[in-house]
This record gives structure tokens, sequence and C-alpha cells, in this order.
């Protein structure tokens, strides 16, 4: 006889108790709640994109924020000679007093500035609004600028830019906001007279990578354009990866912690008062002599020591060739102060050191040439703080 006439026996059943019933629908209906709670914990990105992330993401910088590594390893010169004092009077209010004089460009210029202050950062996460105040009065052109930041809730942030001056189209006004997602940023800021709209959006995409783009639309000019950004960050290296669409322009950034040769093993220590020995390759972590009273002056690790690297590819807007330029450097931290150095392949080089002598002073040198332009800058400032 064929399996097709053969009767199939009848499916067995198993029997539940009434507790294992209730027990059983229990269970899936948790489960049920907490695949939905997960679901909605869930951004876009991880919704659509859930092989780049199964954990939750965490909340990128702003369009800025991305921008500010590279604007630290770049070495801000200055010329001439500056001077800098800020008194705290209370927790809440100080003073500020800028003297510079000595410069090709700026022979003399005296700015006073009042500070008024809710909290001292701008950190809103504790649900407290934060608000920060500044205002400047430069007396070389009289001019008068401030500052307005006002938290108006934990992912809400506005600000507002103020100037006022006697040079012709030199008055306006800066607002931005800020907004502040899980996983996400947005921020919208309107500059005038210049009638300038600019709209970014960052997004992180995993625990290291990031992306965001920014629109810019001029409305006297009728130009608009737009910017992509792409971001790694991890403890010892960021990359970044900027595409200006409107003048076609890339730029390439990476920094990195040396982890290599013998950077990965060396941690000696300079004592002020005492006398130290040069690090030894062989020798996996040399010791420092150093004097009872002395105290740690540098502190050379891998932690401390920064490589820069940058590459730049973009249309001469003069004779419309496509040009290419880089620069490398380095930065190095000391237990007081700070050394970076930037040279491109122009030759023009660049280097700034700062030496904090206590809590309240510090002193700042910067040097700076460029010997295709012929041009020299050498700078001597001093920062007080009371």
């Amino acid at each position: 006889m064929s399996s097709k006439g053969k009767k199939q026996p009848p499916p067995k059943v198993i029997e539940l108790d009434e507790e294992d019933t209730v027990e059983t629908q229990q269970n899936l209906t948790l489960q049920a709640i907490l695949a939905e709670d997960k679901r909605a914990s869930q951004s876009w990105v991880q919704r659509a994109f859930g092989w780049l992330s199964p954990v939750k993401l965490p909340r990128p910088p702003t369009w800025d924020g991305m921008e500010r590594p590279i604007k630290d390893s770049t070495v801000q010169n200055f010329d001439g000679f500056q001077f800098e004092l800020q008194r705290n009077i209370t927790n809440s209010f100080g003073a500020y007093h800028a003297l510079s004089f000595g410069g090709a460009q700026e022979p003399f210029s005296y700015v006073y500035g009042i500070t008024l202050a809710e909290t001292q950062n701008e950190q809103t996460e504790t649900g407290k609004d934060a608000s920060l105040a500044l205002a400047r009065v430069n007396f070389k052109d009289y001019s008068v600028s401030g500052t307005i930041v006002y938290g108006i809730s934990p992912r809400f942030t506005v600000r507002l830019q103020p100037q006022m001056s006697s040079q012709p189209h030199s008055s306006g006004v800066v607002l931005e906001a800020d907004y502040k997602g899980a996983d996400h940023t947005a921020s919208v800021k309107f500059i005038q007279p210049q009638y300038l709209w600019e709209v970014s959006y960052t997004q992180a995409l995993t625990k290291t990578w990031r992306a965001g783009s920014q629109v810019v639309y001029a409305h006297k000019q009728g130009i608009s354009g737009m910017q992509l950004m792409l971001q790694r960050q991890t403890s010892k290296s960021t990359f970044t990866a900027m595409a200006n669409l409107l003048a076609p322009s890339l730029q390439l950034h990476f920094s990195q912690k040396p982890d290599y040769g013998w950077f990965a093993d060396s941690d000696f220590q300079v004592e002020e008062l005492g006398t130290y020995e040069v690090p030894d390759p062989s020798k996996p972590n040399p010791q420092a002599f150093s004097t009872p009273d002395a105290r740690p002056f540098f502190k050379f690790n891998k932690d401390n020591f920064n490589l820069i690297s940058e590459l730049m590819i973009f249309r001469n807007p003069q004779n419309g060739n496509v040009e290419i330029n880089s620069r490398y450097g380095f930065k190095v931290n000391f237990f007081t102060g700070m050394f970076m150095t930037n040279i491109d392949i122009h030759g023009a080089i660049g280097a700034r050191y700062e030496e904090r002598f206590s809590e309240t002073a510090s002193v700042q040198f910067s040097a700076e040439a460029d010997q295709k332009k012929q041009a020299y800058k050498v700078g001597l400032g001093f920062q007080f703080v009371s």
C-alpha cells in the first residue's frame, strides 16, 4: 500500500495545567513588551541599518564640534604682545581686560568685557537651564559685541551674538539654535547683514563613526551649497573627511597617538629640580632621577603625544587649476603646558608654546614663517586669572 493511502497518526496534544498556560502567556507578553521597548528606543538609523550598530548609539557633537579636532590641531598664531586679565568678582560675574600692541596688522587695541553666567558651562543634561552672557568693548574702533547663551531645555539651546561697530558693514547679529537628540544633533544659524543661512545635521552611525551635512544659503548673492563630513574618533585617533560641493574641495585630516616602536613603551619624567636620563628603546620603562622636593615638569608617554597630518585638494578660484596642499605636525602636552608645530609642503611653518606658572598665570609664545609669502610673525602673551 502506498504511503498516500496510509493513515497519518493524529498529532500529539500536550495538555498544560492552567498554571502553566498562564505562565507561558505571561512570558510571551513580556517578550513582546521588551521587543517593542527595544525597537522604540532605537533610532531610525538603527532600525534601517541595524547591522551598523546593534548597541545604543552615542550622541555626536554638532557640526562645529565635529570641526573642532581640525581647529585644535592647527597652530593659532598671533603677532606682537598680548596681555589678558580675567577677574572673577563673584561665581557668576567677572571682568575681562585684553591689551595687544606691536603687531604689524594691529598696532594697538584694548578690549574690556564683562561675563555674567548662571552656570559655569553650557551643560544642560541635568535638566537645569544654563545661561551665559558676554559683552566686549573694543576701544580701537569703538565696537561692541556680545554673546548670550540660554538653555531652554536639556536638549534645546539658543545663542545670540550681536555686534555694533562704527565701521561700515560691520554691525550685525548671529542667531543660532541647537537641538541635541539621543543619537543626532541639528543646528540652524542665521547671520545678518549677509543674510546667510546655515542648516546642519549630524548623526551617529556606530560608536566611533558619525556623519554630518551642512547646507548654506546666501540670500543676497543667491548662492547655495552643501558640505559633507565623515568622522571616526577613538581614544587613540581621529579621522575626518570633509567635502565642499560649492567650492569643490576635499580635506582629509588625521591625528594619531603613536602606538608603535619605543613610543608605546617609553614613559620617562623630567623633574624640575632634578636630572633625567634619555629613554633607551631597549629599556621598557626608564626611570628619572629626582630630588624629594621636585615636582613633575614633563611626563612623556604615548598619551601625551599626537601626530597630525592633513591633505587638502581644491580648485583655485583665480585660475581654475586643481591644487594640492598638505601639512604635518605634532602636539605634545606637558604637565604644565603644551607645544605644537605645523609645517606644510610650501615651507610655511608655525609653532606655539604654552606654559602655566600656576593656576592663575600662564605665558604663550608663538612664531610663524612663510618663505613663499615672505611673511613672519612672532608673538608673546600673558594670561592672568584672579
